[in-house]
């Protein structure tokens, strides 16, 4: 779908990867909802919260400020400043215990006869090394039961909270009679319908399953990790008898001090080898960081930047004005990212002089892909005859050049357009079963290629 609109935004979701975002993010600045869309700039979609803060990216993206290429560099940017912070943080894990190792190597120096301990060393290093693998495969295993033990304990506790959420939450519904109920918290409105009561009994019987579940699962973690603390418990058993061998002594050196430094040597070398090949990778991510934020300053061209929010607030200050919208001072929307702050009929004006603007400032500057515009019931908030005559004129005399718009309302107050009328004739229904035909006909090479 990207590649057929041409859509080449790049976000960075909460995981830390690049993705190219769903559809929605494309159609943002196109579409204004009848509800949603009317309260407030880029909201008539839902579900958007899977990137932070994605609105300065998108704003940047559709006025053309930033260039599509733009966000395909700076995720490949982010992608290898996260991979070279990984491996820093791992260098410094291992030049941490190389500095340790080194300084008990200062004064334990040993100076071992090879041919006195060869025989006791190989036999104990053959012993000690099955021994060791043993309990790293525990203490592994272990660890793993552990953390799952961890969370899944973590994510039965969250549901426990929501179940008991839901529970007062469908009370409360029980006792409401309106067909809407306003949230005590933020005030939105929202349907009391049987739909949404039933979507609540779901939540609770899905919270209740996976109480269930989980508890199971809980049981058998727990006794998988008491099979695991007894095998550890017969590794370090069969450990101290080799800590009594150790502890035999030929002449003046003990057997452990030989087998501790020639560790110690062997662990210096692995470890100076391992810190020389992260600065390797390092290195070569820092030569490619360099390269990208090269490409990438050119697109960071403050000049045009400056002139592209110029072009928009001097659009923005005539609509506004074309509106009459009062409460609104132009200072307030001088930036093109600007959050509109206006109460009653006031409000949907102001946003529509927004929108205008913005959807302007994109037709002339933006790379990325112009779709038609749509816009549901401008006339909102009870406005009043002369405002909403005042609206549906910008909205056909302002329609931005070689642009599609398509308008839902129940009236157009006489003020006449150049475009198509289409009454719909039945109630709650958009399609006519009687031009299904020609219809799927024309649409079907669009949809075979998706």
């Amino acid at each position: 779908m990207a590649d057929i609109l041409d859509f080449s935004l790049v976000l960075t979701n909460r995981a830390g990867a690049p993705d190219v975002p769903p559809p929605a993010y494309c159609f943002l600045p196109f579409y204004i909802d009848q509800d949603y869309g009317w309260r407030s700039q880029w909201s008539s979609f839902d579900n958007l919260g899977q990137y932070e803060d994605w609105k300065p990216a998108v704003i940047m993206f559709h006025s053309g400020i930033r260039p599509n290429a733009y966000f395909e560099i700076n995720a490949a940017l982010n992608v290898e400043k996260q991979a070279k912070s990984a491996l820093e943080n791992e260098r410094n894990i291992v030049q941490g215990a190389l500095s340790r190792i080194q300084e008990r190597r200062k004064h334990a120096a040993i100076d071992i006869d090879h041919h006195a301990y060869q025989k006791a060393i190989k036999e104990l290093l053959q012993e000690l090394s099955g021994l060791q693998e043993r309990r790293t495969t525990i203490t592994e295993k272990l660890s793993n039961l552990s953390n799952q033990r961890t969370l899944l304990d973590d994510q039965l506790n969250i549901t426990r909270t929501a179940l008991g959420e839901f529970d007062r939450d469908y009370r409360f519904i029980l006792d409401q009679r309106s067909s809407t109920i306003r949230c005590p918290t933020c005030g939105t409105d929202h349907d009391n319908s049987f739909f949404h009561r039933f979507s609540l009994l779901e939540d609770r019987e899905a919270c209740r399953k996976f109480i269930a579940d989980a508890v199971t699962q809980l049981d058998r973690l727990s006794r998988d990790i008491s099979r695991q603390q007894e095998a550890l418990k017969k590794a370090d058993f069969r450990l101290s008898k080799i800590n009594l061998l150790m502890a035999q002594k030929r002449g003046k050196l003990k057997l452990k001090d030989v087998i501790d430094a020639e560790g110690e040597k062997k662990a210096y070398i692995l470890m100076r080898g391992e810190i020389d090949s992260l600065t390797s990778k390092i290195d070569k991510i820092r030569r490619r960081i360099e390269d990208l934020e090269a490409r990438l300053k050119p697109f960071l061209d403050k000049e045009r930047q400056e002139f592209i929010e110029k072009f928009y607030f001097m659009k923005i200050a005539k609509f506004l004005q074309d509106l009459n919208v009062t409460t609104v001072s132009v200072k307030s929307v001088e930036r093109i990212d600007c959050k509109i702050k206006a109460t009653g009929s006031n409000r949907p004006r102001a946003l529509l002089a927004y929108i205008y603007a913005f959807l302007h400032t994109l037709f002339e500057f933006s790379s990325s892909c112009a779709c038609p515009i749509i816009i549901d019931s401008p006339k909102q908030e009870d406005l009043d005859d002369k405002n909403a005559e005042a609206a549906f004129r910008l909205i056909f005399g302002e329609q931005p050049k070689d642009s599609q718009l398509i308008l839902g309302t129940v009236s157009l107050h006489d003020v006449p357009h150049a475009g198509d009328t289409i009454t719909l004739s039945h109630k709650d229904r958009l399609l006519q079963a009687d031009e299904y035909e020609s219809v799927f006909t024309y649409m079907r090479p669009l949809i075979d290629l998706i």
